[in-house]
């Protein structure tokens, strides 16, 4: 990826929980994100996504863009590991019990009318709960890159990432307004307590 001189991980990728399944018979937690990318993205190009999982979920992580329909991606080989695997240990070598998976898809044409200046997908995200505490939650971090440039290390990359709660969790997640500097931008002018005159 290319742009505005930025090097390095860019904070541009939103992750809003929808809700979270568990099939108790596979053992899986199924995560259905509401994800805004806040940059632009070119149509046509290539993307990869690398998610960092546990070891022994690597096998049976899935990821899937239920929407657009026409953005569906394509699961690259954890073990032994493929190209795009192999460049994310590379870049970001994991930690003992861990390990990258990579997805890769292409960036479908855009909708008739001008560019959008955010791109909303609809996620779903499945990992193995059995390495999952009951009462506990995974961060799951997530990378993604697209366009010519096909390393990590040299180009700057998007950085976001998934939580999955435990079956028995009650935490209350906390969401900031979406967007830099939206919030700022919502305050109406002169919502400022007035001051009183001096009599």
């Amino acid at each position: 990826m290319s742009g505005a001189g930025l090097v390095g991980a860019q904070p541009k990728v939103d992750i809003v929980t929808k809700n979270v399944s568990y099939d108790n018979i596979a053992h899986t937690a199924k995560r259905h994100s509401d994800v805004a990318v806040t940059v632009p993205i070119n149509p046509g190009f290539s993307f990869v996504i690398g998610i960092k999982v546990r070891k022994k979920q690597a096998a049976g992580a899935t990821l899937v863009i239920t929407n657009p329909p026409t953005m569906p991606v394509v699961k690259e080989a954890p073990i032994p590991p493929g190209p795009e695997v192999k460049k994310l240990e590379k870049a970001f070598p994991s930690e003992a019990g861990y390990r990258w998976v990579a997805f890769t898809g292409t960036v479908p044409p855009p909708p008739p009318g001008p560019p959008p200046a955010v791109t909303n997908l609809q996620t779903e995200l499945t990992v193995d709960t059995s390495e999952l505490a009951t009462h506990g939650f995974q961060v799951i971090p997530v990378v993604v890159h697209y366009g010519l440039n096909t390393d990590w290390e040299p180009n700057h990359y998007l950085i976001g990432a998934s939580i999955i709660p435990g079956p028995a969790q009650f935490a209350v997640p906390m969401h900031a307004p979406r967007g830099v500097g939206q919030y700022a931008k919502s305050a109406k002018k002169g919502s400022r307590p007035k001051k009183k005159k001096k009599r």
